[in-house]
């Protein structure tokens, strides 16, 4: 079953049974978050916070983090271009995508180039 209920993402669980043991606080978030949280459960993962969006999952797995600490995200392909949009909001910066479409473009104006 795919954790996402999207088309688009992979169907594989396999990154659950890998985190297990190496997590001290866990946040799952999306449509199908509580089917995720029952996997995490049965994976011996414990489920700190179940919550709809990855923006307030975000802010929710940074209020966690002790200042200094790693955090890690573990996302479908869906999921992790709202996640980077959420992160980018929060840092001030241009998601990666508009960055990369403003450097091309400054590049080809640096050659004299026609915009696309």
């Amino acid at each position: 079953p795919n954790l996402s209920g999207s088309c688009v993402d992979s169907a594989s669980t396999s990154p659950l049974w890998r985190m297990a043991g190496r997590t001290a606080s866990l946040v799952v978030a999306g449509d199908r978050a509580a089917d995720l949280a029952l996997r995490c459960d049965l994976a011996g993962l414990r489920v700190d916070a179940v919550l709809h969006g990855p923006a307030e999952a975000l802010d929710e797995a940074l209020r966690r983090t002790p200042p200094g600490e790693r955090l890690d995200a573990v996302a479908t392909y869906t999921a992790m271009i709202a996640l980077r949009e959420a992160a980018a909001a929060r840092a001030g910066v241009a998601p990666y995508w508009a960055a990369e479409a403003g450097a091309a473009s400054e590049g080809r104006a640096a050659r004299g180039e026609a915009s696309a």
